[in-house]
């Protein structure tokens, strides 16, 4: 399975609103877990469709927008700080 991060901007006026978004993001299949932060939430999950998620959320909020769709891993694929032990790539030996 392919694990998606999918970041979705919402009009989130008051807690019932932030609580049905939340209710709606997590009640889809697929979805292994969601996050607030601000206006903003963060869905993580295997295989969720995020157009089918935006027009859940628009259809019971009015207003969502699909900011991005990424892959779920969070590690730097370009090596940076690789060698501290950050990111993909071989770590720098000394000497």
């Amino acid at each position: 399975m392919v694990k998606q991060k999918i970041v979705l901007k919402l009009a989130l006026d008051d807690e019932r609103k932030r609580r049905k978004a939340f209710k709606a993001a997590v009640g889809m299949s697929g979805v292994t877990s969601a996050a607030m932060e601000g206006e903003k939430i963060i869905i993580v999950g295997d295989s969720v469709d995020p157009i089918t998620l935006t027009t859940v959320l628009r259809r019971s909020l009015g207003y969502a927008e699909l900011l991005s769709v990424s892959s779920g891993d969070d590690k730097k694929k370009d090596g940076y700080g690789a060698a501290y032990g950050y990111g993909a790539g071989e770590k720098k030996k000394d000497g």
